[in-house]
Formats: structure tokens, C-alpha cells, sequence
């Protein structure tokens, strides 16, 4: 038979229970009472930073506004730079191919006119004022249309090829055009008139090989003639036989060409760096002068080209011991 609790038991129970709520819910509110403070504090807290804040507000909003606005102009500008890059590698590239095109062009053109002027010992139908016109364009192909750092290169080379030419057997300066070819190179070519300056000795050469032959062939035609010509101020004076005319012009080219000559010597290299190379200068005249008179035995031709003295020409002459043909009896 079992036994049932009685209410007194029961009711002990439900009190102790009740009991125990209670403490719990004063745990409970003692527990929320301790965090309230700090929850004070932290809402005191928070409000004090946002007052503190609150009279910047519109100060840090422009400035958060500018910094916005820089970040945009930086990006502006580094697209632009980048743009601009772009277009000047383009530029650079297509200035290249231009250089090239050009280059190979002005390459063409001067290897062509270059021949055109080799040609000009065998190809009779070249004439003076052709030979002028492709010398001229060549000088301003150099001057105006290579880059600076090939000029003074290019300009050299002309001119010792130029040299060259006129050494050369087939420029027989016994015909008055092979003459006039070497007048025209000095008139109108100052690359060539740049190299005979600074290679005096190369220069007395040419003067030598070809001048002095030449006019010793005159001489030795008509002396006659040749000694008779008197020069007063730029004009000769001169009676010419009947049949000589052809040989007096002749005489003429040649003698403009030596005087042509004996200036470049005189005045020596007008380009900055070449060597003067005065002892070779003095020493090319010395020898030019001596052939000179030798193939004329002409004082007044010797003046006029040398522009000396009566006196100094007779002294200078008696010293031409170089001279194959120097003789004392020429001089009355």
C-alpha cells in the first residue's frame, strides 16, 4: 500500500521552489543592475564623440569632396600621360620609317648623280651646265637633306672622289670641257674646294699631273704666242694669229683654272678642325709658281695668278731648282 505525500510536504515544496525563483530573478536584476553603468558610460561616451565631430562635419566632408575630386585629376592625368606616350611611340615610330624612306631615297639620288658625273670622260653629250646642276644638287643633298652626324663624312667623300676623278687618265685636260668640269667642281662644289684645301700636296699634285702638262703642251705649240700675252688689271692684252684662236682659249681655260687653284692654296682650309698645314701650303705655291713659269716663261701671267712682284717673281724663279725646265736666260 503505498503511501501518499501529505499537503503539508507539498506545500513546503512549491514554496522552495517559489523561493528559488525569487533569488534567481534578484540575481538577475543585481547582475543588470552592475552592466547599467557601464551602459551609461558607454552611451555618454559615444554621444561625447559625435558632438566632438558634429562642428567638422562639413570640414571633413569637403575634404573627403577634394580628395575625391584629386583622386579623379590624378587618374585624368595619368590616362593622359599614358595617352600621350602611346602617341609619341607612334610618332618616334613613323618619324623612323619616314628617316629611312628618305634616307634610301637621298641615297638613290646621290649614287646616281654620282655616276652620271663618272661618266662624263666618255659621254661627250654631258655638258658644263648639266655637270653644274648635278654638282649643285649634290652639295645641297648634303647640306640640306642627310642627317648632321653624316655630313661632314658624305661632304669628304665627294670631294676626294671628286679628286680622284680628275686623276684619273681619261680626264684629259687637253680638251677645254675636262677643263672647264674642274672649274666648275671649284666654282660650285665646296666639298671639293674643302678637300683640295686641306691636301695641299694632293692638290700641287693635280696641278702638276694636269695643268702644268697641259699648259706646257700650249707652250710648246705656239711660245711665241704664249710668252706675247700681257694681262692688264683682269683682261689680256694680246695680238692672236690667224688659226690660234682655238689654242689661245684653250690657254685661257687653263690658266682660269690654275689661278682657280693657286687662290684655294693661298687661302687655305675654312672649316673648323682641318689642319692648315701651312708648311705643305707654302711649300705647294713655291712649286706651282715654278711650274707656272716654266710652261709659260710669261712674268706678267705669273704676277697677275700669283700676285707678286716683278722683283719677287725673278727671285723666286732663279730658287726653282724642282723645275725641269728652269733656265736663267728666260728671264730678260
Amino acid at each position: 500500500m503505498s503511501s501518499q505525500p501529505s499537503d503539508d510536504t507539498l506545500s513546503t515544496k512549491t514554496a522552495k521552489a517559489q523561493l528559488r525563483k525569487l533569488e534567481l530573478e534578484v540575481e538577475c536584476l543585481i547582475a543588470n543592475q552592475s552592466k547599467l553603468p557601464l551602459e551609461l558610460e558607454e552611451l555618454r561616451t559615444k554621444q561625447s564623440f559625435g558632438n566632438k565631430l558634429a562642428p567638422y562635419a562639413s570640414v571633413i566632408a569637403a575634404l573627403i569632396a577634394v580628395a575625391g575630386f584629386l583622386w579623379g585629376v590624378y587618374q585624368f592625368h595619368h590616362q593622359e600621360v599614358e595617352r600621350e606616350n602611346a602617341a609619341n611611340v607612334q610618332k618616334l615610330r613613323e618619324n623612323d620609317i619616314r628617316e629611312r624612306e628618305l634616307t634610301q631615297h637621298i641615297d638613290s639620288q646621290y649614287r646616281t648623280e654620282l655616276t652620271q658625273l663618272l661618266q662624263f670622260p666618255t659621254d661627250e653629250k654631258l655638258t658644263i651646265p648639266f655637270v653644274t646642276f648635278l654638282l649643285t644638287d649634290l652639295t645641297n643633298l648634303i647640306e640640306n637633306d642627310l642627317p648632321e652626324k653624316d655630313k661632314a663624312q658624305r661632304s669628304k667623300q665627294l670631294g676626294e672622289m671628286l679628286y680622284n676623278m680628275m686623276m684619273q687618265t681619261d680626264f684629259d685636260f687637253s680638251k677645254d670641257r675636262t677643263v672647264e668640269f674642274d672649274v666648275a667642281a671649284m666654282r660650285y662644289c665646296p666639298s671639293y674646294r674643302a678637300f683640295l684645301a686641306s691636301e695641299p700636296d694632293s692638290q700641287a699634285n693635280l696641278m702638276s699631273n694636269k695643268y702644268w702638262a697641259a699648259l706646257d703642251s700650249v707652250h710648246t705649240r705656239d711660245a711665241k704666242l704664249i710668252k706675247s700675252i700681257g694681262i692688264e688689271g683682269t683682261f689680256f692684252r694680246v695680238d692672236i694669229p690667224l688659226g690660234k684662236e682655238k689654242l689661245f682659249e684653250h690657254f685661257q681655260n687653263l690658266h682660269a683654272g690654275y689661278k682657280a687653284h693657286v687662290v684655294i692654296l693661298k687661302k687655305g682650309p675654312t672649316q673648323a678642325g682641318e689642319s692648315s698645314r701651312p708648311e705643305q701650303r707654302d711649300r705647294a705655291l713655291y712649286r706651282t709658281f715654278c711650274w707656272l713659269y716654266a710652261a709659260t716663261e710669261n712674268e706678267d701671267i705669273s704676277r697677275e695668278v700669283f700676285g707678286l712682284s716683278l722683283e719677287a717673281i725673278r727671285t723666286q724663279w732663279r730658287t726653282c731648282a724642282e723645275n725641269p725646265k728652269r733656265t736663267e736666260s728666260s728671264l730678260k
